[in-house]
């Protein structure tokens, strides 16, 4: 999927929201250091009920294992320190492994609608009172973060925000960033356009 599909299957929902004068709410989940914190035997454990054969698991088991890192700066070099988790950025691997890694994110919260892209993940949700849309947003946020969590992988409350759409009028006219789009509250790309012309 590319971000130009990712930004669409987001916008799709909401203006499909708005069509029907529904509120919807866009909640995007940062995660901290996500290929980092890709956990080896969580990885493989779902690589196996993909069905990956005995002898893939045990090639891709090898490529994680015994990694090591250093850093250099100004001529010195630090000791060698042993990577536990995470998957190669950079490499061919990486991004394939991280997204079989968060392919079953979707399962975690079904009541509404998801888009996955990289490290990016993001709940959308839609209904015609905002007491309703509020329980959504709160289940969608505690069935992510579960997931987050029991995946051993880390969200980011400060990066994680959650911007309410309508067409109705409303007290906060808030906005979020989803992969490089500043998308805001009416679904108009003006504080998008606006940070290219000023």
């Amino acid at each position: 999927m590319s971000t130009t599909v990712a930004v669409k299957s987001l916008c799709d929902v909401v203006l499909s929201a708005f069509e029907d004068k529904d509120y919807a709410s866009i909640t995007c989940f940062d995660l901290t250091k996500a290929f980092d914190c890709v956990n080896h035997d969580i990885l493989l454990n779902k690589l196996q009920y993909y069905a990956l054969n005995n002898n893939s698991l045990l090639l891709l088991k090898s490529y994680l294992s015994n990694r090591k890192q250093f850093v250099y700066l100004n001529g010195y070099t630090s000791a060698l320190t042993d990577i536990v988790n995470g998957v190669p950025q950079g490499s061919v691997f990486g991004p394939l492994l991280f997204l079989i890694f968060i392919n079953d994110l979707p399962h975690a919260y079904s009541n509404g609608h998801t888009v996955l892209f990289a490290g990016d993940s993001t709940a959308i949700n839609r209904s015609s009172d905002l007491t309703s849309l509020s329980l959504a947003d709160k289940v969608a946020h505690e069935s992510v973060s579960d997931w987050i969590s029991s995946n051993k992988l880390v969200i980011n409350t400060d990066k994680t925000q959650t911007v309410l759409c309508s067409l109705k009028p409303l007290k906060n006219r808030a906005k979020v960033k989803l992969l490089g789009i500043i998308i805001d509250s009416k679904m108009t790309w003006d504080s998008h356009v606006d940070i290219y012309f000023t």
